[in-house]
């Protein structure tokens, strides 16, 4: 979301003052422009809501909000391997002090409250600013997505990408 803002208000900046544009080109890599048309947008209002059943005082158990974060997270995750990998951890070892401890990463890394932020401030306000004014956007643009990135629908952004914006060309990497 970042660097299309970014160039979209440096091609405006310099328009306006009768310079020349400066920049040479933009690359997207797995633009996040489509992230208000994705699931995304539903579930993280949802996880970050999991965090006003948390209570004050420390306990042993993991918040609601890191189990299921934690457990929606790991859906995600790509390689089969890796899956196989924290399965076998927690069959072999996967005690309750364990599982607490894991669950409890994601609150230290990513609390409730940054993920809302991130969301509700860079992503959702980011895709309504950015989105309506890609089209204006004419610079060279690269757009290298992933073919199976679950976040995103960022292969079939790039496409929708290719075809609204007029100087724009994509990767689809595997």
């Amino acid at each position: 979301m970042l660097a299309p803002s970014v160039a979209l208000r440096a091609v405006k900046s310099f328009a306006g003052d009768g310079l020349n544009n400066p920049l040479l080109g933009s690359i997207l890599v797995n633009p996040a422009t489509s992230y208000d048309e994705s699931q995304w947008s539903y579930i993280a209002l949802f996880l970050t809501s999991l965090r006003f059943l948390e209570v004050e005082e420390e306990t042993f158990f993991p918040t609601p909000y890191s189990v299921v974060s934690g457990m929606t997270l790991a859906t995600t995750i790509p390689d089969m391997t890796q899956l196989q990998q924290i399965i076998l951890i927690f069959l072999n070892g996967g005690t309750l002090e364990n599982l607490s401890d894991g669950f409890c990463i994601l609150t230290d890394k990513l609390p409730a409250a940054t993920l809302e932020f991130r969301l509700s401030r860079w992503l959702s306000v980011g895709a309504a600013v950015v989105n309506p004014c890609l089209k204006s956007l004419n610079i060279p643009t690269l757009v290298i997505a992933g073919e199976n990135h679950i976040f995103l629908p960022s292969k079939a952004e790039a496409q929708r990408l290719v075809e609204l914006m007029t100087n724009c060309s994509k990767i689809i990497v595997r």
